[in-house]
């Protein structure tokens, strides 16, 4: 960002050396190089136009992108496994991300009707699927961390990312990240 100040641009490189430096289990040095070169010669880190070869590897490049603070769920669009763009959405809360779902399965407000949530996934849905042809896209990977301590997948958790896959095609599995671990979710439901 512009206005980061010399205090945060220290943290987030002291933060990078001991994500790609100093750990070296489950090859995230490796997958990270290129993460921690940008983050080096631009003075930020990229994941547009990294190659990810399943939920592994999104899971290890993404690490930079958790948060202790609150969940954010996201939406990575690949063509042909290099990531072409990213999405995402937070309530700016620990335990909970706004993602309208048929059913309302995610963290609607009390106040809206269930037919409005209903039309808020429809529409949620239609500008995903806009967003891959945009992109020229051939499938994408959901995302969120759990600053909860765990990344094991909520109840919530795994019944969202049952109904995503009917009705945005391309799913390609679910990461749900936390610090030093990850877990993911496929389109029955498992993780």
């Amino acid at each position: 960002r512009p206005d980061t100040t010399p205090e945060q641009k220290a943290q987030g490189i002291a933060a990078l050396k001991a994500l790609f430096l100093a750990d070296r289990r489950a090859g995230a040095s490796l997958l990270g190089s290129n993460l921690w070169r940008n983050f080096i010669e631009r003075a930020g880190a990229e994941l547009i136009g990294q190659q990810v070869n399943g939920p592994r590897d999104l899971g290890l490049l993404a690490q930079i992108l958790r948060d202790p603070r609150f969940e954010t769920l996201r939406v990575f669009f690949v063509k042909d496994g290099e990531i072409v763009g990213h999405t995402g959405w937070t309530s700016r809360l620990p335990a909970s991300v706004n993602f309208a779902m048929p059913g309302g399965l995610g963290s609607e407000r009390k106040s809206i009707t269930v037919y409005e949530a209903e039309d808020a996934a429809i529409e949620r849905m239609h500008d995903l699927n806009e967003t891959m042809k945009r992109l020229g896209a051939n499938g994408y990977y959901l995302m969120h961390n759990h600053p909860s301590g765990s990344a094991v997948p909520s109840f919530a958790d795994l019944m969202m990312t049952q109904q995503i896959p009917n009705l945005l095609p391309g799913f390609k599995g679910h990461v749900v990240l936390d610090h030093g671990e990850f877990a993911v979710i496929d389109d029955q439901g498992n993780y």
